[in-house]
């Protein structure tokens, strides 16, 4: 069985054998979806013989989308884009793969699955608690107080939101204007359930933190080490500063090529959800859409 999650920076796919219910293989690669998607309104041709291209990597390392039960979703960047339908067809036709586009709804319900199971592996409490997925065109917001789950996702993203400044400097300061409805959500959230009592962190950002925290680069990246990690709002601030001082092949080498300036962003909407929440530190882990899109099996 194979889940795969094409993203609006990302693209990740898991094998798993049905039997043992064992990860056989795993594959993942920065396509840049939305790149330019702000300003056009459409996903790129380059963006889509990214996507192409990456699977038929993927293909070459394992994974049978012929053979093999598949389930390939796709989130924000088509949801918004003008010829998602054009672009599904395009990826269908060269590889044999075709991505449903899902709503942030679903995105989140699913999310909220693999981070569970984590949750129940790192035996966490389960009663009270937000996960937060910061993703390239979107960002979720999912609240769990015992059997009453509230989510809402929004267009807020690192790949868009960097491509709608000119410099850093610029988004942080527009990023509490940009977070006004996530301020919004969570303040009505409170005012409904009360605050949650843990903080769960998955994707890219709060991953490359916690690798960075643990003195881990791109290539030496260890989810195991990386799932379970402690962030705090300090943290953040620290290994901002110290991506802010690097040079762009350290940064790369620090979070990998298409990236790089990225992450940055990253850490600002991460910094300002640990704000609006008043939570003091998160947990981070390396599980999400497509994880849960296995338990679905």
């Amino acid at each position: 069985m194979i889940a795969i999650d094409l993203g609006s920076n990302s693209l990740r796919m898991l094998q798993m054998d049905k039997q043992t219910k064992k990860i056989t293989n795993h594959f993942s690669k920065t396509v840049r979806t939305a790149d330019g998607l702000k300003s056009t309104g459409v996903i790129s041709a380059e963006a889509i013989e990214r996507i192409i291209a990456s699977i038929n990597e993927a293909k070459l390392q394992g994974f049978d989308f012929h053979n093999d039960f598949v389930k390939a979703v796709s989130t924000q960047a088509l949801r918004v884009a003008k010829n998602q339908v054009e672009v599904v067809e395009a990826i269908y036709k060269s590889t044999g793969v075709k991505f449903e586009i899902i709503d942030g709804e679903k995105e989140a319900q699913i999310t909220l699955n693999g981070v569970k199971r984590r949750m129940e592996l790192l035996n966490l409490c389960m009663d009270s608690f937000m996960v937060l997925d910061i993703g390239g065109g979107s960002t979720e917001l999912i609240f769990v107080f015992n059997d009453v789950v509230v989510t809402k996702s929004f267009p807020i993203g690192i790949v868009t939101l960097t491509q709608s400044y000119s410099s850093l400097d610029e988004i942080r300061a527009n990023i509490a204007q940009e977070m006004q409805e996530v301020q919004k959500f969570i303040n009505e959230v409170y005012a409904k359930y009360g605050n949650a009592k843990l903080f769960l962190a998955t994707a890219g950002t709060p991953t490359s933190v916690a690798s960075m925290k643990l003195g881990l680069t791109f290539k030496t990246y260890d989810k195991d080490k990386v799932t379970g990690t402690i962030i705090s709002y300090k943290d953040v601030d620290i290994e901002f500063k110290k991506l802010f001082a690097m040079s762009k092949v350290e940064k790369i080498e620090a979070v990998g090529e298409g990236r790089d300036d990225l992450i940055g962003t990253g850490m600002l909407i991460y910094d300002s959800i640990f704000i609006l929440s008043g939570m003091s530190e998160s947990i981070v882990v390396d599980d999400g859409l497509v994880e849960g899109l296995l338990l679905e099996w």
